[in-house]
């Protein structure tokens, strides 16, 4: 059976924040911009922006998730693992091959290539495909969502074989909506004198507000004159599935550093996102059960 697959991914979330902060921000170097460290110390001193997640995961907006089942195809692998003489056969859908007879100098790739071409020549609704040595196996997956293919193996004396599910037919989401938060940290030195030659004594108003309205704005180009890719649109596609929600402004700070005064201006960020987890459902085919057991009054 395939492997869970969490769609939240914290990395894949900030990388798209910061995308955006650097596109909104060309003030700042993109190098300057940073999540924030458990550290004393800042990494930059002056003028940078730090990224702080405020929720390690995403906060559950319902104490219950919602499941569903969806129909997927069946993936089986047969490996031969020891060669044998003799009749081999497989059986998928309930329907038998005609045995593969393998001769006494036969090895575990021809028998498996043998196996494989008596099932395809049962013209059944599955398709099959070879599995690059080691092992000498090939795949059987069925062609129609959620059917259970049943595999089976009769080997001669002698000869062994290993049977897998590797996709099972039906897969399982549990997903909820969660909230995600972040603090942006907009750090520069002002200017205590004359208006310097860029025309502002810090950027740390400006940079702040320009994300706030970069992060409400329906959306924003990439490069000026294209349609598409929008930055904001970006946040809510895969990997990031950031939906921004509300944005709320924190009293600003000045913090004495290396002998200066460095101004910070922080945004407390929220979004909505998916927090989901896809599972296979393990089968009867892979709980070693063909139907279910029958239970009956003696």
């Amino acid at each position: 059976m395939g492997a869970p697959i969490i769609l939240w991914n914290e990395e894949s979330a900030l990388d798209q924040i910061a995308a955006l902060i650097i596109a909104a921000c060309p003030e700042v170097q993109a190098r300057d911009i940073y999540r924030a460290q458990p550290s004393a110390a800042p990494g930059v001193f002056g003028r940078s922006i730090v990224i702080l997640p405020l929720t390690p995961i995403p906060e559950e907006l319902s104490a219950f998730p919602t499941e569903s089942d969806a129909a997927q195809a069946q993936k089986w692998q047969v490996a031969v693992t020891t060669a044998a003489a003799g009749a081999w056969t497989v059986t998928v859908l309930g329907t038998t091959t005609a045995p593969f007879v393998a001769g006494g100098g036969d090895s575990p790739a021809v028998i498996a290539a043998g196996l494989r071409a008596a099932v395809d020549a049962l013209a059944l609704d599955v398709t099959t495909a070879a599995v690059a040595p080691p092992p000498a196996a090939f795949t059987i997956t069925g062609d129609t969502a959620g059917d259970s293919l049943g595999v089976t193996v009769s080997a001669p004396v002698g000869g062994a074989y290993a049977l897998t599910v590797l996709d099972d037919n039906i897969r399982r989401a549990s997903y909820n909506w969660g909230v995600y938060r972040v603090r942006l940290m907009f750090r520069d030195v002002p200017s205590a004198q004359q208006v310097p030659a860029s025309g502002v004594r810090y950027v740390a108003n400006t940079c702040a507000e320009k994300t706030r309205r970069w992060l409400q704005a329906t959306s924003l180009p990439v490069t000026n004159g294209l349609a598409y890719p929008y930055r904001w649109d970006q946040l809510q596609a895969a990997p990031a599935y950031l939906s921004w929600a509300k944005t709320d402004t924190l009293p600003a700070l000045s913090v004495q550093e290396n002998g200066a005064w460095v101004r910070v201006v922080a945004l407390d960020v929220t979004f909505q996102t998916p927090v989901c987890m896809t599972y296979d459902v393990p089968s009867l085919d892979a709980v070693g059960l063909a139907s279910w057991p029958v239970i009956t009054d003696e």
